[in-house]
């Protein structure tokens, strides 16, 4: 392969994964409005956006095996190669977890009070990975360790909040108001937080060469 071609190959790698965010983030801020927004979203339509990043995440994968068989390589590329492929993992996963919610509000039937303790503390911790998954997106972007890093220090914030939504919730529902869907939806907003933690840490190795944990 050529070093022209090869480097058409890395730039048009970054740009995948550049468009599996902004994919991710438009499904999140979509998915929201079906529980926080009275404008109609088709649940089909954010099904259709997850199987176009699995098709672009397909095309990563074979881009980088390709890279590696037949170019071999050198140190700093490899790791551009890994990172891509892990990052569009997790962008993939937080897809999946966009449509799982989606499912969650065929089953709520019931009105949403947005007005409760357990719809606002929800609200706290939708907006916190909403603020992730942009910055997220950004620091891969523009390679900007630093936003990784600030980024990353918000899931820490989802988890308090994810606390004290399970803390709040009745052990026997008999008598309270306190909805389950809430508390359905938070828990995977969580997993969606800690998979944006692992696109920073992946950037932070990217780009320092150094293995961070982010995601406790």
């Amino acid at each position: 392969m050529m070093r022209s071609n090869y480097d058409s190959e890395l730039t048009k790698m970054r740009e995948d994964i550049i468009l599996m965010s902004r994919i991710s983030t438009n499904m999140f801020e979509q998915c929201m409005r079906l529980f926080f927004d009275e404008r109609a979203v088709s649940i089909q339509n954010l099904e259709e956006m997850k199987k176009q990043q699995e098709v672009i995440e397909k095309e990563i994968e074979r881009t980088a095996a390709k890279l590696i068989t037949l170019q071999q390589p050198v140190a700093k590329d490899t790791r551009e190669i890994i990172c891509a492929v892990l990052i569009a993992a997790d962008w993939m996963k937080i897809s999946s977890h966009i449509t799982d919610i989606s499912d969650i509000s065929v089953l709520c039937t019931e009105k949403i009070e947005l007005d409760s303790e357990e719809w606002k503390m929800l609200r706290l911790i939708k907006d916190a990975a909403e603020k992730m998954l942009n910055g997220a997106a950004e620091a891969y972007r523009t390679r900007n360790t630093d936003k990784a890093l600030f980024t990353a220090e918000t899931d820490d914030e989802i988890d308090r909040t994810l606390w004290k939504m399970w803390n709040n919730f009745p052990e026997s529902g008999g008598g309270s108001s306190f909805s389950f869907y809430p508390l359905m939806i938070a828990e995977h907003i969580e997993r969606i937080g800690d998979h944006a933690a692992n696109i920073c840490e992946e950037i932070m190795y990217l780009e320092k060469y150094e293995q961070v944990r982010l995601n406790n």
